[in-house]
């Protein structure tokens, strides 16, 4: 009953408040763009470094700086979007409940917050680091979105 109430709470505030959700999103979206446009290379870099088990600083690990950035910016650009205004409704939730909360309000309200984004966009993820593959493997970008994870069942 209780999801039931927060998940409603969530829903009215955002149909109440469109125009400070819209404002939130955007500036969350705006960031989440230029963060993503500017580590792009790195993250994809750390990620096959760890996936491959090779140097960070390998050659081949920066041949495509920018490949699968479609996918991340989406990703990244959809997470920061939303945890500004998840973040405010949940901070006025818990701030209802607990009115004298002080820095416990605020850390429940921002893991609330990222909780719920990151079961939101947990899908997008997936196909995020799936479309990065391996150095130059275009076959395994094709089946990203097709195929079935591996560990699935």
């Amino acid at each position: 009953k209780k999801t039931n109430l927060f998940l409603l709470f969530f829903i009215l505030y955002i149909l109440y408040s469109s125009r400070m959700f819209l404002y939130l999103f955007s500036a969350g979206f705006v960031s989440g763009l230029l963060v993503t446009i500017l580590f792009h290379p790195y993250d994809r870099a750390l990620f096959l470094s760890v996936r491959l088990r090779r140097p960070f600083l390998t050659r081949s690990h920066w041949r495509q700086p920018f490949d699968g950035l479609l996918a991340t910016l989406a990703s990244r650009s959809l997470s920061a979007g939303l945890y500004l205004p998840l973040e405010d409704g949940a901070r006025i939730m818990v701030n209802s409940i607990f009115p004298n909360g002080g820095r416990v309000a605020t850390i429940l309200a921002g893991n609330t917050a990222g909780i719920l984004n990151a079961l939101c966009l947990a899908p997008v993820a997936a196909v995020k680091y799936r479309t990065w593959g391996s150095d130059n493997d275009s076959a395994e970008k094709k089946k990203a979105i097709t195929t079935k994870p591996r560990n699935v069942q």
